[in-house]
């Protein structure tokens, strides 16, 4: 099973949730929330933690008893805990976290005007022509937070994240709806999944190999900080 939780960060914004939500994170996230200076970074990061022990919780796991492991890339992952594998991803007030037994990737994106700029310098030709070809219109729009998303998850669920440049492979969308990322090929066949648990956002997951059931909720963290109170 592939949990995929989003959740409005928003509140943690407020003062008494804040200092609830630092009062209960790790030692290292407390660190890391103190050296952002913008209150709605500081929420983000504080709603990522939430979720993923929120998470764990699910699966029996307890937060504060795992360590850290980190991959070739950097990936973060948790020692010992081979059948667990997450991925956090963050943008305007929501944050979103997939989990499932094996390497994952997720992305989402607030839905803003597309910028061709941004495409042509990090999508590849055949991705920037295909945006192109639809003139300034609501649908190149979609396709460019589309293209982005499944974009970030790809580089996500393989692990090297952007040590691969986003124009090193082509986002190929079939007529049957089926996606791939070309030409990469580490001998393995990767599957997306396009949840929309929330308007004006566009998510994407990516796994390799195998994508199973796929389970999408829009949590409220302040259910998560009154039930880690408990």
């Amino acid at each position: 099973m592939i949990t995929i939780s989003v959740a409005n960060v928003k509140p943690l914004e407020e003062p008494a949730l804040f200092q609830l939500a630092m009062d209960m994170a790790s030692p290292q996230r407390r660190e890391k929330v103190l050296g952002l200076r913008l209150m709605a970074d500081r929420a983000r990061s504080l709603g990522a933690e939430l979720l993923l022990y929120h998470a764990l919780k699910e699966r029996g796991l307890a937060f504060e008893e795992l360590r850290y492991t980190y991959g070739p890339y950097g990936k973060p992952a948790f020692l010992g805990q081979d059948g667990f594998s997450y991925n956090l991803s963050h943008s305007g007030d929501y944050v979103m976290l997939a989990a499932a037994e094996q390497e994952i990737g997720c992305d989402i994106q607030r839905m803003g005007s597309e910028n061709m700029k941004l495409a042509r310098r990090f999508f590849t030709r055949e991705e920037v022509q295909s945006l192109e070809a639809l003139g300034e219109s609501e649908e190149r729009r979609d396709l460019f937070f589309r293209l982005w998303t499944l974009k970030e998850s790809f580089l996500k669920a393989t692990g090297r994240g952007l040590s691969l440049p986003l124009n090193a492979f082509q986002i190929v969308i079939g007529p049957d709806g089926m996606i791939s990322p070309l030409p990469y090929d580490d001998g393995k066949t990767y599957h997306f999944a396009e949840p929309q648990p929330v308007p004006g956002y566009r998510c994407a997951v990516c796994m390799a190999d195998f994508l199973e059931k796929v389970e999408c909720r829009v949590v409220d963290l302040r259910e998560i900080l009154l039930l880690k109170k408990e």
